[in-house]
């Protein structure tokens, strides 16, 4: 039997990656497996999300998607099964000569960021993260957009930065061109500059979990936090905070092998 995760769709959602409109469409027309009455997301269901998710990077269309995921559905590992029944997968592509070089290359991706987690002891721990004084553009948008509030903060805070970038996401799940984030840098004091709000955020205690390499590998970090969360019977508070300890996150450019993150949720009171 598949391992069942206590996980919400917003939360599966953080998981794979997938927005939460696509997620609610996958699972309403049954491309996804049925989360069913017990309302639990199972291993093979957090697979196929990744799965589904990599298919629309890679611009696969939702017919295309629908038959890829009839055939894999199924598995417990859909990457796996993807992997193994390539060739007569062959079949789907007589109009897209292309089609078979996309799975083979999200595969090849798939595999990378396994042998990254493998790298990557992702314990976690219990944290009380102290109240900091921080500039910050909280925006309406998406993740992608925090290096340009981050590069602005540099330039505006320049002498006046005490520590690491961070984001907090006030959002569970992914809601494209409208996540409510905001990007933060430690200051030393208050200096007044157009866009930026400078406030104490204050002490929390949480659960996180450090990470060395891809941001990609962020979804692995929420998905062990989450059920961590779930199996001490412990309840969360937004927001999510991710600090980025080498490099700036999903918006960093460069070689990924030398990020480092910090994930961090808080404990509800």
């Amino acid at each position: 039997m598949p391992t069942t995760h206590s996980l919400n769709l917003h939360e599966f959602s953080r998981v794979t990656g997938l927005s939460v409109a696509a997620a609610e469409r996958y699972f309403a027309g049954g491309i996804l497996p049925q989360i069913g009455v017990e309302q639990k997301i199972r291993a093979n269901q957090i697979s196929c999300g990744r799965l589904v998710f990599r298919l629309l990077q890679q611009g696969f269309s939702h017919e295309m998607i629908t038959r890829i995921l009839s055939i894999i559905s199924d598995s417990t590992d859909c990457f796996a099964t993807l992997s193994q029944r390539l060739p007569e997968m062959q079949r789907l592509f007589s109009n897209d000569p292309g089609g078979s070089e996309k799975l083979a290359t999200l595969i090849k991706k798939e595999d990378d960021i396994r042998t990254e987690l493998l790298a990557n002891k992702m314990i976690i721990e219990t944290k009380t993260a102290p109240a900091i004084l921080a500039a910050c553009i909280r925006f309406s948008g998406n993740a992608h957009d925090t290096g340009l509030c981050l590069g602005i903060l540099n330039r505006k805070m320049a002498g006046n930065i005490a520590g690491k970038p961070f984001c907090l996401f006030y959002d569970a799940g992914i809601l494209p061109g409208k996540s409510d984030i905001e990007a933060c840098i430690p200051v030393h004091k208050n200096i007044a500059a157009d866009a930026v709000i400078v406030r104490e955020i204050p002490e929390m205690t949480g659960f996180t979990i450090h990470f060395s390499g891809s941001y990609e590998l962020s979804g692995r970090a929420y998905e062990r936090l989450f059920t961590h969360f779930s199996s001490h019977q412990t309840e969360y508070k937004l927001p999510f905070c991710e600090t980025y300890l080498k490099g700036s996150g999903m918006a960093m450019q460069g070689n990924p092998a030398s990020q480092k993150t910090e994930i961090f949720i808080p404990i509800a009171e």
